[in-house]
């Protein structure tokens, strides 16, 4: 039984048909890549898991449940949190603040929040800080780690590098595959492909709100040409 299990999933809002028969699996412990060029269906399709879209039609299972008609709040304390691409943490509250919210506000057990700061050290020296004072790549860090105290199976990062440094993305990564050695699953909806591609085990292809194409790292960079179709950017090589 997979994690996560789409099949020929749709997505409305209102009158527009957004998403188009989509099919996606996620395993357990697994990074997957969703690629796809801005517009493409990516946040969407996050939409879809999470219950935001206004109405989506198809299978969606979690952990072999249907999650399909569940309600928002009832499929983020099933385990599944998303990091969106605006952050959206409290700015004036401090960071330690902004923890402590967001660990009270778990369903289930919580991570330490001593944890947050061995995991995002850059934040260790900031607890006293405002999160309108925060760097974009401090704010991203902490976006991250606040869904991280909640103790989530599923994590949805939606376009986690946007606006960031290279320097700030190579100590995400760090910081990603650090999280992901403590049995996170991770989903990362990027247009930064090298970034996502470092990260991944798996990668889908989404255009226009359909499955275009998917399969390994190893097999997609050995496809540049479909890199080059749908993303217009090139893969450098192991």
């Amino acid at each position: 039984m997979s994690l996560l299990e789409f099949e020929n999933v749709n997505g409305f809002y209102g009158n527009s048909h957004v998403l188009f028969d989509l099919d996606m699996t996620v395993e357990q412990n697994e990074v997957v890549a969703l690629l796809g060029r801005n517009g493409a269906g990516k946040t969407t399709t996050f939409r879809a898991i999470t219950g935001t879209i206004p109405r989506r039609e198809g299978r969606i299972e979690y952990r072999g449940e249907s999650i399909a008609r569940k309600s928002v709040e009832a499929i983020s304390n099933s385990g599944i949190k998303l990091v969106p691409e605006e952050r959206r943490i409290f700015p004036t509250l401090t960071v330690q603040e902004n923890l402590v919210v967001a660990r009270d506000a778990a369903s289930g057990t919580p991570r330490d929040i001593e944890e947050m700061y061995e995991i995002f050290s850059v934040l260790d020296d900031l607890r006293e800080n405002r999160g309108q004072n925060l760097s974009g790549g401090e704010q991203q860090m902490l976006s991250i780690a606040r869904a991280l105290v909640q103790n989530p199976d599923l994590l949805l990062l939606d376009e986690p590098t946007e606006g960031l440094a290279p320097v700030i993305v190579e100590d995400l990564t760090e910081i990603l595959e650090d999280i992901v050695s403590r049995d996170v699953t991770v989903i990362i909806a990027e247009q930064n492909v090298e970034f996502a591609l470092s990260l991944s085990e798996r990668a889908y292809i989404i255009e226009s709100g359909e499955n275009a194409w998917d399969g390994t790292i190893e097999e997609l960079r050995d496809r540049e040409d479909l890199l080059e179709q749908y993303l217009s950017v090139g893969v450098a090589s192991d």
